[in-house]
């Protein structure tokens, strides 16, 4: 029984919050937990969406990667696969100077996701300008194919420049290219005009070029001159081509017990011959060879070393290794 005044208000007090809690229990039961619910659904739903975006996006980039692969691709039979690369590889042989070459196929090996493995071997006897000339055109062919071993060795008899080349190449054949030819070359530059020069050639950069003598003084003559036609617009320069995308690895051979490294440098078509801790000193960078093996070389530039496999440059060496890891 409420006796007091201040008894009468507390009481009125206690009564106003526990309708107020009774209220706010009631309000959030029926409005705000089915609001939540809706909140959470919508939440679910966009994280569906944007899975779904995700994946989309890595199915169209892997079936772009497959479209450029496709275009690489020898033919999908693998027997019309072996016999257009077969004589393909024996054309580029000859057409690089070497008669008589052997390349002897071996059964396709069937790769579930992917089509075929095809494996050749090589066998190549001629001079050392000939065997870095196919080295080089070998290369420069857009292909699923690679050297899976090279191994070059002086005949003990012989001509005194003549080498012999024991190559292991492997080649693929998609399942999903019906042609029955080798897919045309994509890029502009002819193999004839990149034709690696002798290893005794004075291009080699190794040896200091001579600097060119100043011209000697004429006799002056009174030479009337016909006035000169206007020049027309000389279109802009193309870029100047960094040792990056200049410098590929074609191959490496031994000489008196040391291995050697072969490169080639495509902005003058100069042959390289290097050995462990030898510099190659080109226009814009300076390079210190560090690592000799049959399928790789690595190079050091001011103390940050390149790895560089068989026929490729140091950026394509290091775009395919970002693919790799993406």
């Amino acid at each position: 029984m409420i006796r007091t005044r201040r008894e009468k208000i507390l009481a009125i007090t206690i009564g106003t919050l526990l309708a107020a809690v009774f209220l706010w229990d009631t309000v959030e039961v029926v409005l705000l937990q089915p609001f939540q619910s809706v909140q959470l659904e919508l939440d679910g739903m966009r994280q569906l969406q944007t899975d779904l975006d995700l994946e989309e996006l890595a199915l169209l980039k892997a079936s772009s990667g497959l479209g450029k692969l496709a275009r690489k691709s020898l033919p999908s039979d693998p027997g019309t696969a072996t016999t257009v690369y077969q004589e393909w590889l024996v054309e580029e042989l000859k057409q690089a100077g070497i008669s008589g070459p052997s390349v002897i196929p071996a059964p396709a090996l069937i790769d579930e996701d992917l089509g075929h493995r095809l494996t050749f071997s090589v066998e190549a006897r001629g001079t050392t300008e000939s065997v870095t000339r196919f080295l080089d055109r070998f290369s420069r062919k857009d292909l699923l194919h690679r050297m899976t071993s090279l191994q070059i060795t002086s005949p003990s008899m012989g001509a005194e420049d003549e080498v012999q080349a024991t190559i292991s190449i492997e080649a693929l054949a998609l399942a999903d290219n019906p042609t029955d030819e080798l897919p045309p070359d994509s890029s502009n530059n002819q193999s004839d005009s990149m034709i690696l020069t002798s290893l005794m050639r004075t291009k080699n950069s190794f040896r200091k070029k001579a600097k060119p003598e100043p011209p000697k003084p004429k006799p002056e003559e009174f030479v009337v001159t016909p006035p000169t036609p206007p020049t027309p617009p000389q279109p802009p320069k193309p870029k100047p081509v960094p040792f990056q995308d200049a410098l590929r690895f074609t191959g490496s051979i031994t000489q008196g017990g040391e291995r050697m490294a072969l490169f080639v440098d495509q902005r003058d078509d100069a042959m390289i011959i290097a050995a462990n801790e030898d510099w190659i000193d080109l226009n814009d960078a300076e390079l210190q060879v560090v690592q000799i093996r049959n399928d790789k070389v690595v190079v050091e530039l001011q103390g940050r070393p390149f790895r560089i496999s068989l026929g490729n440059t140091i950026a394509e060496e290091m775009s395919q290794n970002q693919q790799d890891t993406d």
